[in-house]
């Protein structure tokens, strides 16, 4: 009786660690995503539309181009693989060399990340929806 009781707290320690792992994994990030639209928008140093270039929108719907993001805070690209952290809504991330931020915004079906590129006198905002495989 006493082997059969131990048995059964093992199996429901067991079960119990599995599901506190798969409610982990169903945090909507953590899967490959592709881009399918990219927006670019300009600003002068002042934050006001920048006149000497036009803001565009175009959806590539590129498999070839996607974000992995893992649980264990990997991050695999089609730029290479690096590493990543989040911090409200804020992805900081580095791979190889290179570092930077996204702002993140998880919407129904889809990752929407956001950067600024600094130039010496505009900036550009880049946008990328991005959806699963």
């Amino acid at each position: 009786m006493k082997r059969i009781l131990s048995y059964l707290f093992l199996l429901a320690v067991l079960a119990t660690a599995c599901k506190k792992e798969g409610e982990a994994n169903k945090d909507p990030l953590y899967k490959r995503w592709f881009v399918y639209k990219i927006e670019k928008h300009y600003t002068d140093k002042s934050g006001n539309a920048d006149r000497n270039f036009k803001s565009w929108s175009n959806i590539i719907d590129d498999r070839e181009m996607f974000f992995e993001f893992s649980r264990q805070g990997q991050f695999l690209t089609y730029q290479g693989m690096g590493s990543y952290t989040r911090t409200g809504p804020t992805i900081t991330y580095t791979i190889a060399e290179d570092a930077g931020h996204y702002q993140y915004q998880l919407r129904e079906n889809c990752l929407v990340l956001s950067f600024v590129v600094e130039k010496t006198s505009y900036n550009e905002h880049v946008t990328l929806e991005m959806r699963p495989f």
